[in-house]
């Protein structure tokens, strides 16, 4: 089987580059496609002799304003070279599911969403742009949905993330596919000592504008409750413009830090709409309980009183009852573990594995 890779880009570290991580080490001598690469942050993780970018690498500040060039993705995508190759993985919640195989390849797709900046998220990113670029990214967005709709014919497999993702490929492309969960690190995070459990929310995200953060950073300033918001991005200045004095920002945290981080927290707040939701998997095999915004992934992933506590609205005053709920409340570490590790590492390898194997030889 000679296969390809193809990821959106490389640029900063998420749940889809986790999952990129494992595709690499399981096709070792698979190349990389993706638009722009950042080599100085991932070069350990993705050598540069194993990456090849597109044209807009070469474009000015592309590892920074990549975004800004979304009309020219579909473009970039279809300029990959996949020639020779029987099997093509693409790894895509943009515009990596629209490369073109050759005409007998494979084309299996790990579909984190359909393209989220025009179809679920177009207003959430619109809503952030001033008036000039929300009035040319809108005049866009009919071009690249048909697009989108149209490169998903190049696919001849789709494995969803989750069930939600499931239903919008079935709602857009008009498509089944087989879901298979993100890899959760369950053996990397475990939980602590209940002596070290501190009294301290928690955010491990990137400070993105669709991940809602400003609701948990409301809540916790309006209950004067200490909140820990670990990750970096877009939003930061925001975000610190309207924290309270309880609200602390810690900047990126390294995989060395973040289990103890999870593990020693009171809980872990996660106002995001998520495709599926790696982090509350993972703060679950680390004994910690997640106040979720329940729509989206969160509802496959986090039990209701059992391993957290679920909110109707994404609002900061739907957060507070919440938050308020949770405080009377009593959880278990063992059914807190046996839900986050029924996620794991080696189940999301075997899947994948027998999924991509499977659909090269015919057998799915």
């Amino acid at each position: 089987m000679n296969l390809a890779i193809v990821h959106d880009w490389l640029t900063g570290l998420g749940g889809a580059e986790r999952c990129l991580k494992v595709f690499s080490e399981l096709w070792p001598d698979a190349p990389i496609f993706v638009s722009v690469y950042n080599a100085e942050k991932f070069a350990d993780w993705f050598p540069t002799g194993r990456v090849r970018t597109s044209f807009i690498q070469r474009f000015p500040r592309a590892l920074k304003w990549y975004r800004h060039y979304l009309p020219l993705m579909p473009r970039a995508v279809e300029s990959y070279d996949l020639r020779g190759f029987d099997v093509v993985l693409s790894s895509s919640h943009c515009a990596a599911g629209g490369c073109i195989p050759e005409a007998d390849a494979k084309h299996i797709s790990y579909c984190y969403t359909p393209m989220r900046y025009v179809w679920d998220l177009k207003d959430t990113y619109a809503s952030r742009m001033n008036p000039i670029v929300r009035a040319v990214f809108s005049s866009q967005v009919p071009g690249l949905r048909r697009w989108d709709v149209k490169r998903s014919e190049r696919v001849t497999h789709f494995v969803p993330i989750s069930e939600t993702v499931h239903e919008r490929i079935r709602r857009i492309y008009g498509r089944n596919g087989r879901v298979i969960y993100p890899p959760v690190r369950d053996s990397l995070f475990q939980p602590c000592k209940p002596s070290e459990k501190e009294d301290y929310y928690l955010v491990l995200s990137r400070l993105v504008s669709y991940k809602r953060l400003d609701v948990a950073v409301e809540a916790c300033t309006r209950m004067k409750r200490r909140l820990i918001v670990a990750g970096d991005g877009a939003e930061t200045s925001r975000l610190k413009k309207i924290a309270g004095d309880t609200v602390e920002f810690i900047g990126f945290v390294s995989e060395r830090d973040a289990p103890s981080l999870v593990a020693k927290a009171r809980a872990l707040l996660h106002p995001s709409l998520e495709d599926f939701g790696i982090v509350p998997c993972e703060a679950a095999c680390a004994g910690t309980p997640t106040i979720a915004y329940g729509v989206g992934g969160a509802t496959e992933t986090v039990i209701d009183s059992m391993t957290g506590v679920l909110f109707p609205d994404q609002t900061s005053d739907s957060m507070i009852d919440a938050i308020e709920r949770f405080e009377r409340m009593t959880f278990d570490t063992a059914i807190l573990r046996k839900q986050g590790g029924k996620f794991g590492e080696e189940r999301f390898r075997t899947e994948i594995w027998d999924a991509v194997t499977g659909a090269a030889k015919g057998e799915w």
